[in-house]
């Protein structure tokens, strides 16, 4: 019996109409993603990464000047979201681009807790 090594897996490359597709769900059609002016930045099958641009509308500390608590955690869901989002996408390359964007409809959040100190 010969060993021969498992060969790695071969790197995922997500076609622009699907990375398109994921900015369109979590950008645009997430209306309160729109309020808290969330961008993706970057989409990968193993990380994720997202900006908001700073206003005073969102300051929850007037003295500090610090965004408010809310406004972290709803950034920490949706990125967390996004995250297991095209992880599943990634999994599932032998699907269709619509059928990878249609699993978001099967996706929510069950818990999340936020301590701050």
């Amino acid at each position: 019996m010969t060993h021969r090594p498992a060969q790695p897996p071969k790197p995922v490359v997500f076609e622009p109409e699907y990375l398109e597709g994921v900015r369109d769900i979590f950008e645009r059609k997430i209306v309160f993603n729109q309020t808290l002016g969330l961008k993706i930045t970057d989409i990968q099958p193993t990380v994720v990464t997202a900006t908001i641009q700073m206003r005073d509308d969102l300051i929850g500390h007037y003295s500090h000047h610090r965004v408010h608590g809310g406004v972290i955690s709803a950034c920490i869901d949706t990125i967390g979201a996004v995250a297991c989002f095209v992880a599943l996408g990634a999994r599932h390359m032998d699907e269709s681009v619509a059928k990878r964007l249609e699993r978001f409809q099967k996706l929510g959040t069950i818990d999340l807790r936020v301590d701050y100190l």
